[in-house]
């Protein structure tokens, strides 16, 4: 069962990049979930530039 305050969302990823990815939140002692969510908050965190995609 979901939680009720949580969405979710697919992503497609290179291969090589995915594998980046495992290796990296393997040494980090996480999972992808925790470590993709916190890298997007802290890039919501940040003030957006000018001329800054949204």
């Amino acid at each position: 069962m979901r939680p009720k305050d949580r969405r979710m969302i697919h992503i497609w990823l290179p291969e090589e990049m995915h594998k980046r990815l495992r290796i990296r939140v393997a040494e980090e002692d996480t999972d992808m979930q925790h470590w993709v969510a916190a890298r997007i908050e802290q890039g919501l965190d940040k003030p957006q530039g000018k001329g800054a995609k949204s």
